[in-house]
């Protein structure tokens, strides 16, 4: 009885210590599923999503670009932040991460590609098109200044020659005979300066 009791004994501590032995392998494979698939595809999905919001950031930097030069830099940074986008991609690859899902980012990416080039050659555009209403606008500005200083040239010459008009009546007053002429030729004359 008891080495019944012995045997039974050594073969419940021989189940408990292979149900041990097979737990802690389990365990051991889900540590190192954690620690060498999840962890870095977690890593790496994050560095995705902060290259994601950096690129975001800069298409609305593109839409206030002061100067072609600004506007190169900032396409030069969104095509370096993409090409890291897309270093990370075959980091995903034994991740477990479905294949779909890879495509389907990288096409985003060559979306996103495609939409950043075309609105930074749409912000060079708008850039040439407000230098040249700049440039318009600064010629139709000297071109109104030309037309003020002859306008002023015209009034003043008009003005010199009614006054020599009208210093040149005042003699004829005093003759009786060409007095009312003479008065009807003044109120024409003020009646033109006034006008």
């Amino acid at each position: 009885k008891i080495l019944l009791t012995l045997g039974a004994s050594a073969l419940l501590t021989f189940a408990v210590a292979t149900m041990g032995w097979l737990s802690f392998r389990e365990v051991v494979s889900t540590q190192r599923d954690i620690v060498e698939d999840a962890v870095p595809a977690v890593a790496t999905v994050q560095a995705i999503a902060r290259l994601n919001t950096r690129t975001a950031a800069l298409v609305a930097q593109l839409g206030r670009a002061d100067s072609s030069e600004e506007l190169d830099r900032l396409l030069r940074s969104g095509k370096e932040q993409l090409a890291e986008l897309r270093g990370l991609l075959p980091r995903l690859d034994s991740r477990r991460i479905d294949p779909g899902l890879k495509s389907t980012l990288e096409a985003t990416m060559d979306g996103i590609e495609r939409n950043l080039e075309r609105q930074a050659h749409d912000a060079g555009q708008w850039l040439q098109l407000r230098e040249q209403e700049r440039s318009t606008l600064a010629g139709q500005e000297r071109a109104v200044a030309a037309l003020m200083r002859l306008a002023d040239s015209l009034a003043a010459n008009a003005s010199t020659a009614t006054t020599a008009t009208v210093s040149s009546l005042y003699p004829l007053l005093e003759q009786a005979s060409a007095r009312q002429r003479v008065l009807e030729l003044l109120d024409r004359l003020i009646e033109v300066d006034v006008d």
